[in-house]
């Protein structure tokens, strides 16, 4: 069974900048972190709509583009064909083993609208960027941000109530008082 290690101050911290307003809430999820993750392609954007620094409700969207390298991971047989929903995309990358502890709270930031990626081709042995583009809808998922309790590095994460969907790491990544960084 995995360490899940308490870090609701970080979270709460992280919630509280994002939003520039006091966190009011706690949300339960129902779901424990997976053995392992499915790294598909090098993240591009990210999409969602928030009321931050805005009247609570007023919502806009947001578009992050990425200024550094960040890698997308989902969980094996997320993403499928936008015409043929019962038709999984094809795609390759290596699998990454969640070791260690992992955060037992996270941030809520908002809905999410997409992602957008550049998804990876095999290379003889390696994974290198594919040149192919692909947007990625995701219906009532929410975007969530949370720090590692070991490496400190922050990290952002796509969620429903009943499962993670995927989460998007960096060598930049933040989230800052000016929203998604790096």
């Amino acid at each position: 069974m995995r360490r899940m290690v308490s870090n609701e101050s970080v979270a709460v911290k992280i919630r509280e900048t994002f939003t520039d307003r006091p966190a009011t809430k706690r949300t339960a999820v129902h779901w424990q972190w997976p053995e392992e993750l499915h790294e598909i392609g090098i993240c591009e954007a990210v999409m969602y709509t928030s009321d931050k620094w805005k009247r609570k409700g007023s919502f806009e969207d947001y578009k992050h583009v990425a200024e550094g390298k960040q890698w997308l991971h989902v969980q094996p047989g997320l993403l499928v064909e936008y015409d043929n929903p019962k038709k999984k995309l094809p795609v390759v990358g290596p699998y990454t083993e969640l070791t260690g502890p992992m955060p037992l709270e996270f941030a809520e930031l908002a809905p999410i609208l997409g992602v957008q990626v550049q998804l990876y081709k095999a290379s003889g042995r390696d994974f290198v960027p594919s040149g192919e583009y692909r947007q990625v809808d995701l219906a009532r998922a929410k975007l969530g941000g949370a720090e590692h309790p070991k490496t400190r590095e922050r990290f952002l994460i796509i969620y429903t109530p009943s499962e993670l969907l995927a989460v998007i790491t960096g060598e930049e990544l933040d989230i800052l008082a000016d929203g998604i960084v790096g």
